[in-house]
C-alpha cells in the first residue's frame, strides 16, 4: 500500500515537469512573436499621417510571472534642473556714449549699479574708457543700437532698464528709491513725452514719442516688447529738421518698435527732469556748475531725477557734490522725525538710545545668556576668546569707545559734565545692533551712573525672491602654491580630487583644476605638470592648467590675490572659483554646498573648515590621522584662521578689486561692500591638515600686531591645553633626563 502511494506521487511530479517543458517554451515563443508584431505595428503607426498616441494599460497575469509585462523598472532620477535665476539686478543702465563726459558718468555710476556703455562708432574708441567697462561699439543708426540693447538685456536680465545719454546727469539716490518702489510687472516706459513739454526750446517734432534726453526707464516687459519689435525700424529713413537728429531717430524707432508712449507719472511717482535753459536771464553762463548755487535754492531741483544738458566734466562734479549733500540732509531729517515719532508713542522711562528699544540687559529667554565684553579705563578688553582673555584695544576700537563715551556724556545727569569713564560693556544683538553699558563716576557728587548706548543696525532688506542657483554649475578649483611645504601637501589634495572624479561624484560635470605657482623651482614645476597631465588622462571630466605667476620678491601681493587675478583674467568673470589651501581636504558634498551658497552679484562663501591639530601633540599614528574624525581632541573649527578657503564668482572679485586695489587678503575685498554679502558657516566636510605657520614680514605680516595674532593662532593650532600640558609634563620627567 505504501509503495503504490509513492508511485502515484512520483508520477504526478513527473507529469508537471513534462507539462512545463512542453507548454512553457511555446508560451515564451508566443510572447516573443507578440513583441515583434507590436514593434512592426508601431512602425506602421509612425508612417501614418494623422496619428494619436494611446497609452495602453499593462495586463498583469494572476500569478504575476509575466516576464514581458513585469519588466524591471529602472528609475532615472534627473538632476536638479532649476533655471539659474540667481538674484538678478534690479536696475541696468544703458549709457549712450557720444562725448568725453561718458567716461566720467561711468566712473560715477558703475560702483553703485551695473552700467553698459554703448559707444557710437567713429566718435569715441574703446580705449577712452576703463578696461573693465567692456564698452560695446555700435553704429549710429537706431536699429544697430536697439539690436545691441536687446542682446545685452537677454544676457543680463533686470527689472528696470534706464536709457541714458551722456548729456544727462542722473541722481542715483532718487533713482534707487524709485526702482525699489515701482512695480515692474507691466510694460511701461517711464519718462517724458514730447507732448508734455512746455519749454519751447526743446525739439517739438510731432508724434508723441519719448524724449531720450530726459532718460527713459523701461520695465522688464517693456524691454521684451522693444526687443521683439525692433525689426520694424528696418528700412526707415529717420531724419529730423532740427539739430538733434540722432536722438529723434532713436525716439521714433522706440515708439514704432514698442508701441509705447512715455508717462511722467506712474503708480503715484513722478519722473522729475530738470532742463537748464540756455536762455536763462538770471545766469550769465549756460554751464550747470556756474548755476549750481542758484539752483540749489529750488526745492524741485533738489528732488530731480535727471538734469540736462551736461557741457563738461565740471558739471558732473558739481552735481555729484550737491546731491550728496542733499542726501545727507534728507537722512538726518528722517532720523530726527523717526525719533520724534517713537518718543511720542513711548510711555516707559528712557533707558538709552534709540528711544523705544528694549533694555539691552534683558535676555531673550532663559536659555540664551548674553555674553559681554569688558573694557576698562586703561583701554584693555576682557572677552571670552580662546586665543587670549585680555588684550589692548586697537586704534579703531579706541575711536569707537571714545565716540560711545561722548554719547554717554550727553545722557548723563552729572553736574558740569564732570564724569569719568570707569568701565564699559559691549554686546552684539542681531535684532538690535551693538549695545553698550557705560559706567560713569561723577567726581563732585560721588555718584556712579550707568548709561545705555545702542548703535542700531543700519538697514535691513527683505528679498523679494528666494535666490535660485544651478546645481550643475562647473567649478574651477584654484590652489596657489609658493613654498616647498605647500607643493608637498598639494599631492594628497590632487589625489583626493582624482578619486572624487573617478568615483562618479562629479556626474558628468566638468571640473577644472588650476594650480597657481609663484617663486617655484623648475623641477617641482615639471613634476607638478606631469601630475596634472596624469589627472586629465585618468579622468576625462577634469581639465587642469598650471598658472605661472610673476615673481614678487617684495611680497606686495599675497599669493591668493595674485592667483585670483590671473585666473579671472584668463578664464573670464562668469566662472565660479573655489580658492583652496594646499593643506585642505574635502568630501564630494562640499562642492554641492559651494554651488548653493555662492550667488553671483549677491553672496560670496567663506566656509569654516575643521583645522586639525599637530599629530605629535595628539599622539595619532599616520594611519589614524588619515581618517577624518571631527572631535575636540583632534582639531577645532577655527573661524579666525586667515579664511584660507573661499568661493566666489569672477565678476564679484573683479568689481571688488577695483574698489580695493591694495587689499592684503581676499576677505578684506568684501568687508566694506554693501551689495555683496559674506556668508560663513561651519563646513563638516572640509578639513585643513596640520601645517607650520610662519609669522614673518616676508609672509605678509607687515605689522607687529598681525605677527602677534599669527603667533597666537599658531599656538592654538598645535593642540588643546590639556594635550600641550601632558606633552610638557612628559618632557620634564626624570626618565627624559630632566631633574
Amino acid at each position: 500500500m505504501g509503495i503504490r502511494r509513492w508511485n502515484s506521487i512520483f508520477g504526478f511530479i513527473f507529469g508537471l515537469f513534462l507539462s512545463w517543458l512542453i507548454f512553457g517554451g511555446n508560451k515564451e515563443a508566443e510572447l516573443n512573436r507578440e513583441e515583434e508584431n507590436y514593434e512592426g505595428m508601431e512602425g506602421g503607426i509612425q508612417l501614418a499621417e494623422n496619428w494619436e498616441r494611446i497609452i495602453l494599460e499593462q495586463k498583469h497575469e494572476e500569478n504575476g510571472q509575466n516576464n514581458f509585462v513585469n519588466q524591471h523598472i529602472k528609475l532615472n532620477r534627473p538632476r536638479f534642473a532649476a533655471t539659474e535665476l540667481g538674484i538678478r539686478p534690479n536696475l541696468l543702465i544703458f549709457l549712450l556714449a557720444r562725448t568725453s563726459t561718458a567716461a566720467s558718468l561711468y566712473q560715477l555710476l558703475s560702483p553703485k549699479v551695473p552700467v553698459k556703455i554703448l559707444v557710437s562708432a567713429g566718435k569715441l574708441a574703446a580705449s577712452d574708457f576703463p578696461s573693465n567697462s567692456q564698452p560695446v561699439i555700435v553704429r549710429s543708426d537706431p536699429v544697430s543700437l536697439l539690436n545691441a540693447i536687446a542682446n545685452i538685456s537677454l544676457n543680463i536680465p533686470a527689472n528696470w532698464y534706464l536709457l541714458l545719454p551722456d548729456s544727462t546727469f542722473v541722481n542715483i539716490y532718487e533713482l534707487e528709491r524709485l526702482v525699489n518702489s515701482l512695480l515692474w510687472n507691466s510694460p511701461i516706459a517711464f519718462g517724458w513725452n514730447i507732448n508734455e513739454i512746455k519749454n519751447k526750446d526743446v525739439n517739438e517734432e510731432d508724434g508723441g514719442h519719448c524724449l531720450v534726453e530726459a532718460g527713459i526707464l523701461f520695465s522688464s516687459p517693456a524691454m521684451n516688447v522693444l526687443a521683439q519689435g525692433r525689426h520694424l525700424c528696418n528700412g526707415l529713413a529717420l531724419t529730423s529738421s532740427s539739430g538733434n537728429g540722432e536722438n529723434f531717430a532713436l525716439e521714433t524707432c522706440i515708439r514704432l518698435a514698442a508701441n509705447l508712449s512715455c508717462v511722467s507719472t506712474f503708480q503715484g511717482y513722478e519722473h522729475r527732469w530738470w532742463r537748464v535753459s540756455s536762455n536763462d536771464q538770471q545766469s550769465l553762463s549756460p554751464s550747470i556748475h556756474d548755476q549750481i548755487e542758484r539752483l540749489a535754492l529750488l526745492p524741485l531741483f533738489n528732488k530731480s531725477l535727471t538734469i540736462s544738458p551736461l557741457l563738461s566734466e565740471l558739471d558732473i562734479s558739481a552735481l555729484t557734490k550737491h546731491f550728496l549733500n542733499v542726501e545727507f540732509i534728507r537722512t538726518e531729517e528722517e532720523i530726527k522725525s523717526l525719533e520724534e515719532e517713537t518718543e511720542k508713542y513711548y510711555s516707559k522711562e528712557e533707558t538709552g538710545w534709540p528711544i523705544g528699544i528694549m533694555d539691552a540687559s534683558k535676555p531673550l529667554n532663559r536659555f540664551q545668556a548674553p555674553v559681554w565684553e569688558l573694557v576698562t579705563s586703561d583701554w584693555k578688553r576682557f572677552s571670552n576668546n580662546p586665543e587670549e582673555s585680555s588684550a589692548d584695544l586697537s586704534e579703531d576700537e579706541r575711536v569707537e569707545w571714545t565716540q560711545v563715551f561722548n554719547e554717554a556724556l550727553t545722557k548723563s545727569k552729572c553736574l558740569n559734565g564732570g564724569a569719568k569713564f570707569v568701565e564699559g560693556y559691549k554686546h552684539f544683538n542681531p535684532t538690535r545692533g551693538i549695545d553698550y553699558l557705560i559706567d560713569l563716576d561723577c567726581d563732585n557728587d560721588e555718584i556712579f551712573e550707568r548709561i545705555q548706548v545702542s548703535r542700531p543696525i543700519h538697514s535691513t532688506k527683505l528679498l523679494e525672491k528666494v535666490p535660485y542657483v544651478k546645481e550643475d554649475r562647473e567649478i574651477a578649483l584654484l590652489v596657489p602654491v609658493e613654498t616647498p611645504a605647500q607643493i608637498y601637501s598639494l599631492h594628497p589634495l590632487l589625489r583626493r580630487i582624482l578619486s572624487i572624479c573617478m568615483s562618479g561624484a562629479v556626474e558628468g560635470r566638468q571640473l577644472r583644476v588650476l594650480v597657481a605657482a609663484r617663486n617655484v623651482e623648475a623641477l617641482p614645476l615639471r613634476l607638478l605638470g606631469e601630475n596634472l597631465a596624469e589627472m586629465r588622462r585618468r579622468c576625462r571630466s577634469i581639465e587642469s592648467d598650471l598658472l605661472l605667476l610673476k615673481p614678487d620678491p617684495n611680497y606686495r601681493t599675497t599669493i591668493e590675490l595674485a592667483a585670483l587675478d590671473e585666473a579671472v583674467d584668463r578664464f573670464g568673470q562668469q566662472n565660479l572659483f573655489l580658492l583652496l589651501s594646499p593643506f585642505s581636504d574635502f568630501q564630494p558634498d562640499f562642492l554641492d554646498r559651494v554651488r548653493l551658497n555662492t550667488i553671483q552679484h549677491f553672496q560670496v562663501f567663506f566656509p569654516i573648515g575643521f583645522t586639525e591639530f599637530n599629530q605629535i601633540v595628539t599622539g595619532l599614528t599616520p594611519k589614524e590621522a588619515e581618517a577624518f574624525v571631527i572631535h575636540k581632541d583632534r582639531g577645532r573649527f577655527d573661524s579666525d584662521d586667515e579664511w584660507p578657503v573661499a568661493a566666489l564668482f569672477g565678476a564679484d572679485f573683479a568689481s571688488a578689486r577695483i574698489v580695493h586695489p591694495n587689499a592684503r587678503s581676499v576677505v578684506t575685498l568684501f568687508l566694506n561692500q554693501s551689495n555683496v554679502h559674506i556668508f560663513r558657516s561651519v563646513e563638516p566636510s572640509l578639513r585643513i591638515r596640520p601645517h607650520l605657520r610662519v609669522c614673518t614680514f616676508e609672509h605678509y605680516y607687515p605689522s607687529i600686531e598681525q605677527r602677534q595674532r599669527c603667533e597666537r593662532r599658531r599656538r592654538l593650532a598645535l593642540g588643546t591645553r590639556a594635550q600641550l600640558a601632558k606633552l610638557f609634563l612628559l618632557a620634564i620627567t626624570p626618565s627624559n633626563g630632566f631633574a
